[in-house]
């Protein structure tokens, strides 16, 4: 490590020692383990130790990568080895090679937990694997953290909503405000959807125009829920306000500021009728 600070080694002739002695200290602890050899085992852990952080200082992500692919492409399904690959790899925060990603993904086969699901969910999602994504996440409704779970949700909310799929998207969200009623983040999120399925559900110069009673509602609840949000909700509640019907069309299709209105296509909400002037 001195000799490259000074310039007299590469990092390429560092990486490939930390390889040979990295691979020396796995099979010294492996074989000390199979003898029940706790005190050796618990030496060479700490000596293992003391050489990964004197090496990583010096070492780029893509050489960690390439020590590391060869190890796990030969033990693809050694837990041990994944944590280790994947605890090197965060350490550095390498977290966009992709042997970081396939060392999750073949951790979370072999030993599966609702956090992983979570974190694989999240990479995929990255990938633009929207699919795949959603079928991990739902594997991790079942954690205990709810603060990940409602992030989890949420994620899948706005995934559904890519897919256009406006119904599960507002499903999912729902379960947010289910777990936490103050998640005006989930309010806005419903009023969102709302309001961009306003032109595609209407055929008219009212129906055309009732989804954003729907969506103002959203944003009204959601700062009402999370002081917070208030500004950029007051921002959008303005944006909408602007679009909804005037009184000339309302009074055509004999509806009056102040009636209830229920919203149809796929939102099939009550709201309030509000003019625009």
């Amino acid at each position: 490590a001195k000799m490259v600070q000074m310039g007299k080694l590469d990092s390429v002739a560092v990486v490939d020692a930390y390889d040979n002695v990295s691979n020396y200290l796995d099979a010294s602890i492996k074989r000390y383990d199979a003898q029940n050899n706790s005190r050796k085992v618990t030496e060479y852990k700490n000596v293992n130790g003391y050489v990964e952080m004197t090496f990583e200082p010096f070492a780029k992500c893509s050489d960690l990568a390439s020590i590391y692919q060869k190890k796990y492409n030969a033990a693809p399904t050694d837990t041990v080895l994944l944590k280790k690959i994947i605890g090197v790899l965060e350490i550095k925060k390498c977290y966009t090679e992709p042997l970081y990603f396939d060392a999750n993904v073949s951790l979370y086969k072999a030993s599966p937990s609702p956090q992983l699901a979570f974190l694989v969910g999240k990479m995929m999602l990255q990938r633009k694997k929207y699919n795949d994504a959603l079928g991990y996440m739902w594997k991790c409704t079942t954690m205990k953290d709810t603060s990940n779970l409602e992030e989890a949700y949420l994620l899948m909310a706005q995934t559904y909503r890519t897919l256009n799929n406006y119904v599960k998207a507002r499903e999912v969200a729902r379960k947010v405000i289910r777990l936490n009623p103050h998640n005006g983040i989930a309010y806005d999120f419903i009023g969102d959807l709302y309001a961009e399925s306003a032109q595609k559900c209407g055929n008219n110069a009212l129906t055309t125009k009732v989804s954003y009673w729907a969506a103002v509602d959203k944003y009204v609840k959601a700062k009402r829920v999370d002081p917070e949000m208030a500004d950029a909700m007051n921002k959008k509640i303005a944006i909408y306000k602007a679009h909804f019907p005037t009184r000339e069309t309302m009074f055509f299709y004999n509806i009056k500021p102040g009636d209830r209105y229920r919203v149809g296509c796929w939102i099939n909400e009550t709201t309030i009728a509000r003019a625009s002037n």
